[in-house]
């Protein structure tokens, strides 16, 4: 990503567009950059601004740097592919307490060797096995902080090869750290799978899955390629939640362990993602409270695949998205098909001795009877059954099993299920399916013989691969009994199983200490190949999704890439009115950023651009590459990384106008008057409270805006 992706950008984009919007204006900042990954505020008007092979500068208000960083972690960075020092922040408390956190990929070299005679810090061992790593460190505040303790050292995450973020492929680790607002670090981490292939595990194309497993840097249960991002008691694939005094887990995360705080699973927050590059935490939002697990609303764009780039949003522990199941808003049909096993989930039987990942997530739904983490071993799958017809099929994703009966003729089809009846007694008969078309369908229900149910009617399921549990009544006699389903008019549903329970008894389900989930499905996703964006959508309480520029999609123009970057929420009030409330996120191959209009849920109702990539504009001022957007909250500046070596600063020019007209008079003075003695977007001084300075500052623009 890092290092294949700009050569590649700058051919076939489009021609001139709209620069940054009025009211807002663009410059560069500290000069030619080594690598530049991105910016972090410090007190008294600094910037901290990072750089991949471990450099931490400071940049002075005015916008100059120092001769010498504050930090360089050279020697044991590990700067190569799409790895290097990757996010730093700063405590909330940093004027009290100096700490920044660091989070990047390890020098193999300096992994295995590092504090002993052989350590030579010339050596670079890249492109093998190693590890992802979080430390602290303290800015001192007698230096103003801009110089670090290198005594303050603390290791969080990766004291060693066995307890850092596995690495084991050239991309998808470490990504951004954040601190939400109940004071708890957060982190989000990728799969570290193959970006060549359907990796399920084993050793891939240009990865070091033997190695890893050899040196201790990855365990056998995590041997399971993407699926890493799905196994809770991985660090791979995630958002973690830590601890930022001691790296351990948070007790109120989903899956945290008392006995073994430091354990991957006590430090899981949520799960289900490839490469979440670039994320942001939305202020403002969130408990102060670390034991209610609400650090906030967190905006994750996450690299997609070979189709679809997304972003998410995590509002909640234990929401997955998905990943290596879906792509995105659908079904990712390599890795469904593979039908791998995940290590964590047991299914107390002989053979298989663990449930496939794919049978404990669920697509979304707001139908009632949608089939919540049915136990497939205690179903009858049709697949396994005698059939006269109705081939087995496996092209509707979401089926359990292996497969499912795809019944295709209207009449003379049918399934045959040989069950067993302990005493004679009224039982319900269930059956999952999938029913793509408007009308429903029926089945004849005949036991050994004899017609048990005429007319058994399948209502739609809204589209083929929405998966419904749907029940009829039998009065049985004991013994081992044959229940034929048979098509009898207009052919029938795709059947996936049967299970046969007494009346009055409810559908057999996984037990409650597997880790089932339903697919949290981002906001918006755009395509690689073709200018296609979407969002999610319902229709007949299925998944279903909308395009952009579409009749019933967000207002504005589709659009392409191939790299997310996630952005911030701005709500500023030095920004032009109609551009608050908007979230911002790039795109690093593809050269743009856009801002996406959320309504009250949510949802993506608008979307424009902020910037992008234009060959007419002076190359001084292109928008090259963004590997970073950060908002600042003392000015309301935005910060863009430009791999590899520009920071750009987009400001507000008119923060006055707080009516929105462009023009400083007697509206906003109305404004900053009625709000007088409060706090709001009137405090144009940000001091947290509006009184005679803001005053003093509106009058001083008072006229039109530049």
């Amino acid at each position: 990503m890092l290092q294949s992706a700009v050569p590649i950008v700058l051919l076939g984009l489009a021609a001139a567009h709209p620069a940054p919007p009025v009211g807002i204006a663009k410059s560069f900042v500290g000069g030619a950059w080594n690598e530049v990954v991105g910016t972090e505020p410090l007190p008294q008007g600094r910037t901290l601004v990072w750089e991949r092979q471990g450099a931490v500068w400071i940049l002075e208000a005015d916008g100059t740097r120092a001769a010498n960083p504050a930090l360089t972690l050279r020697d044991e960075v590990g700067g190569w592919r799409d790895y290097g020092l990757m996010s730093v922040v700063a405590h909330p408390q940093i004027e009290q307490n100096g700490f920044i956190y660091l989070m990047y990929v390890v020098d193999r070299h300096h992994l295995d060797a590092a504090g002993t005679p052989q350590y030579n810090p010339a050596t670079d061992t890249y492109f093998t096995a190693t590890i992802g790593r979080i430390t602290r460190y303290r800015l001192t505040p007698e230096s103003g902080f801009t110089a670090v303790d290198p005594s303050s050292r603390v290791v969080l995450v990766g004291e060693s090869a066995s307890t850092g973020i596995p690495i084991v492929h050239q991309s998808h680790g470490p990504g951004t750290l954040m601190f939400g607002r109940d004071g708890t670090l957060l982190a989000t981490t990728g799969d570290a799978a193959s970006y060549n292939e359907v990796d399920v595990g084993g050793q891939v194309a240009d990865g070091w899955v033997n190695d890893g497993l050899a040196r201790g840097i990855l365990r056998a249960k995590e041997n399971i390629g993407a699926f890493r991002s799905q196994l809770i008691d991985c660090l791979n694939g995630k958002v973690l939640r830590l601890d930022p005094a001691t790296g351990d887990g948070v007790p109120s995360n989903p899956w945290f362990d008392a006995a073994a705080p430091r354990s991957a699973k006590s430090r899981v927050f949520a799960l289900g993602l490839r490469n979440p590059f670039r994320s942001w935490i939305e202020p403002g939002t969130g408990s102060t409270d670390p034991a209610l697990a609400n650090p906030g609303r967190i905006v994750i764009a996450d690299v997609g695949w070979s189709t679809w780039e997304d972003v998410q949003v995590c509002d909640a522990p234990r929401q997955n998205f998905g990943w290596p199941l879906f792509e995105g808003l659908t079904v990712h049909n390599g890795y469904w098909d593979a039908g791998t096993l995940n290590p964590d989930a047991p299914t107390g039987l002989g053979s298989p001795a663990q449930h496939r990942f794919r049978e404990l997530l669920r697509q979304e739904s707001l139908d009632p009877t949608f089939d919540q983490a049915l136990d497939p071993f205690a179903f009858i799958q049709a697949e396994q059954a005698n059939a006269s017809g109705a081939p087995v099929m496996g092209n509707d994703r979401g089926y359990q099993g292996t497969g499912y009966r795809d019944y295709q003729t209207n009449s003379g089809e049918w399934i045959d299920f040989t069950v067993q009846v302990p005493s004679a007694g009224t039982y319900t008969l269930l059956a999952r399916y999938t029913l793509g078309v408007t009308a429903s369908r029926t089945l004849r229900v005949s036991v050994d013989g004899a017609v048990a149910v005429n007319l058994w009617t399948f209502p739609s399921t809204g589209a083929w691969g929405d998966w419904r549990l749907l029940s009829t009544t039998l009065s049985l006699q004991p013994g081992t009994r044959v229940i034929r389903l048979a098509t009898i008019s207009n052919s029938g549903p795709n059947l996936d199983s049967i299970a046969l329970v007494p009346a009055g008894q409810p559908a057999p389900t996984l037990p409650a200490s597997l880790p089932t989930f339903e697919h949290r499905r981002p906001i918006v996703e755009w395509n690689h190949a073709t200018s296609l964006a979407r969002t999610p959508t319902i229709t007949n309480n299925a998944a279903t999704t909308a395009n952009v520029g579409g009749t019933a999609g967000a207002v504005g123009d589709p659009f392409s890439g191939f790299c997310a970057v996630g952005g911030p929420i701005v709500n500023d009030p030095a920004w032009p009115l109609d551009w608050r409330g908007v979230m911002l996120t790039g795109d690093f191959t593809s050269n743009w950023i856009r801002a996406f209009t959320l309504d009250g849920s949510g949802r993506v109702t608008a979307v424009r651009t902020l910037d992008q990539f234009d060959p007419l504009e002076p190359s001084s001022q292109r928008l090259y590459a963004p590997v970073s957007i950060e908002l600042d909250p003392r000015d309301g500046s935005l910060w863009v990384a430009q791999w590899p070596d520009r920071l750009a600063r987009y400001r507000p020019t008119c923060p006055a106008d707080l009516s929105g007209d462009r023009v400083i008079d007697g509206a906003d003075l109305g404004v900053l008057l009625g709000a007088w003695a409060t706090a709001g977007p009137a405090d144009l001084n940000r001091d947290g409270v509006i009184d005679g300075a803001d005053l003093g500052v509106l009058l001083g623009a008072w006229g039109a805006c530049p």
